[in-house]
């Protein structure tokens, strides 16, 4: 039995899009929870970072597979920040999430004592992190929490790799001279 041309074309191109929902579903599995992490992270809320997700997944299905091929992990992480920040526009605050929100997971085989040491050594970092200038908080969690190479964070940010490296530079060399007295109570006017 033949099957007719336009049967041939049918199938071929469902069977692109089988190809493509794979891909999509296999970058889905390795993608989300880093992307809801990173919008939750700026947007301080759940449901709208799985909803800035959702719409960034819905752009992959529309773009072109041979265009994003080779660095898709920097085209989704562009894609979120500015679905982000198109929301933050919309909503007229740009301003960082408070450290407050961000949950401390203390480790397991650590006393309470202990524990609540750390969970509150944890919230004044964060609380630290979250006064740096929001560009730098960024770069930090690129770099940092999704292990972003500087190119990446460049592309990603659109801004050149030395202003990237300045901006890390920079929020690291903050963070070190306010976390001292507190990670080092006592040392440097820290509490005894």
């Amino acid at each position: 039995m033949r099957v007719s041309w336009g049967r041939r074309r049918r199938s071929k191109g469902m069977a692109r899009e089988s190809v493509k929902h794979r891909w999509i579903m296999d970058l889905v599995r390795s993608y989300q929870r880093p992307l809801i992490a990173y919008a939750r992270a700026r947007l301080g809320d759940l449901e709208r970072a799985h909803e800035v997700v959702q719409s960034t997944f819905q752009k992959l299905w529309e773009a072109d597979r041979a265009r994003i091929e080779g660095h898709v992990a920097r085209w989704l992480y562009t894609v979120c920040r500015n679905e982000v920040t198109d929301v933050l526009r919309k909503e007229g605050r740009m301003t960082p999430v408070e450290a407050d929100r961000l949950a401390a997971v203390p480790h397991p085989g650590d006393g309470p004592d202990e524990r609540l040491q750390q969970k509150e050594r944890l919230g004044r970092v964060l609380a630290l992190v979250a006064r740096l200038p929001e560009r730098q908080q960024e770069v930090l969690r690129l770099r940092f929490q999704e292990g972003f190479s500087y190119r990446e964070i460049a592309q990603v940010t659109g801004v050149s790799q030395s202003n990237v490296g300045f901006l890390l530079h920079t929020a690291i060399r903050t963070l070190r001279d306010k976390l001292r007295p507190v990670l080092r109570p006592g040392v440097e006017g820290g509490e005894p």
